[in-house]
């Protein structure tokens, strides 16, 4: 094959195999990506142990992608005689997070540590597709969509927004037991109305043994046992994937008269009862440090149970998708582990960890 430049490539096996020196040179493959990232902070002191904060964020990325397939390249010449597109892409994250956070003491010996807050996030997408199929000359490259035997356009773009309220606290008693408790509502527009919202509560607790008169001297130097037990939700799953979904397109046209019309037709089945992924997972550990932490390690042991999964499913038909995002099945783990940490040797010019 030669191209206007008078460069000659050779291929062999048809379209499966291809020249890549060929495709290096002849096809024109553009991208490029500007992205902007901002973010402002401020802080404020209530009182002495009160504290709030405000953080606002913004991500902002604009792509664009611009292909050109010429005639003289054997690839061109199978996609239709050249194929020029040019595409741009801007993916938009808002956030918003609010803190309210109090620090203090109860008492002499006993610490107290509260949160609480509100998180807002907004994800927006557009997405644009120009392409042209079928020229008559490789001068043009990807300017001249309109030159194209074929042209088509395809658009699409979404928007997804989480927000969560929530709160924590950490209890501290006497250097001895610390206690957390936390709870968040989450609230994402991916699922179906009435489960948009969810509650996950978590409770973790630790005793340092150490503290206690019995354990006093002896070759530890460190001992603590902790436990927690904690629910968490999954939201990833594309935005509209609840409702069903309208498409344009040549299956949609309907005759009206001597002339066919535009339409839109059902291109996804829904799931009026879509919800969240949850996990549930318990932890209980032992913490340990002999002769001054020369010797420290943690033994621990955890379960974990994903319930209401989100695979996409085959349904019945006839539907106006193959295909349905449900939420099926379960999913359980346990597990042991282990580690070690040794200081082997600590002295001057020489430690080995």
């Amino acid at each position: 094959v030669t191209d206007s430049t008078g460069t000659r490539y050779y291929e062999v096996g048809g379209t499966t195999i291809r020249n890549p020196v060929a495709l290096a040179n002849q096809i024109q493959n553009i991208g490029s990506t500007t992205r902007t990232v901002g973010n402002a902070e401020a802080e404020f002191d209530v009182t002495r142990n009160l504290v709030a904060k405000i953080n606002v964020g913004l991500d902002n990325s604009n792509g664009t992608r611009d292909e050109y397939y010429p005639i003289a390249s054997p690839l061109g010449r199978a996609l239709g005689n050249g194929l020029a597109q040019q595409q741009d892409l801007e993916n938009n994250t808002q956030t918003l997070q609010t803190l309210l956070t109090y620090d203090g003491r109860v008492g002499e010996s006993n610490t107290l540590n509260v949160v609480g807050g509100y998180e807002y996030s907004k994800f927006k997408t557009n997405w644009v597709l120009g392409k042209g199929i079928g020229f008559f000359t490789d001068a043009y490259g990807f300017h001249a969509l309109d030159a194209a035997t074929t042209k088509t356009t395809q658009t699409s773009a979404s928007i997804a927004r989480l927000a969560s309220f929530f709160g924590r606290a950490n209890v501290g008693f006497n250097e001895r037991f610390l206690l957390t408790g936390a709870l968040r509502y989450d609230g994402s527009s991916r699922f179906a109305e009435g489960h948009k919202w969810a509650l996950f509560p978590a409770l973790s607790g630790s005793w340092n043994l150490k503290k206690e008169s019995f354990m006093e001297g002896g070759a530890f130097s460190e001992f603590r046992v902790r436990a927690g037990w904690g629910l968490q939700g999954n939201p990833g799953v594309d935005p509209y994937t609840s409702l069903i979904t309208l498409q344009s397109g040549s299956g949609a046209t309907y005759p009206w008269g001597d002339q066919a019309q535009g339409g839109v037709i059902g291109s996804s089945n829904g799931n009026s009862e879509l919800k969240w992924e949850q996990t549930s997972q318990f932890d209980a550990a032992v913490d340990f440090g002999l002769w001054d932490s020369r010797l420290s390690g943690t033994i621990e042991y955890y379960t974990k149970d994903t319930k209401d999964l989100l695979p996409t499913v085959d349904v019945p038909q006839p539907a106006l998708a193959p295909t349905q995002l449900r939420n099926v099945g379960k999913v359980s783990g346990h597990g042991l582990e282990l580690s070690l940490n040794a200081l082997a040797v600590s002295k001057p010019g020489l430690t080995w960890r």
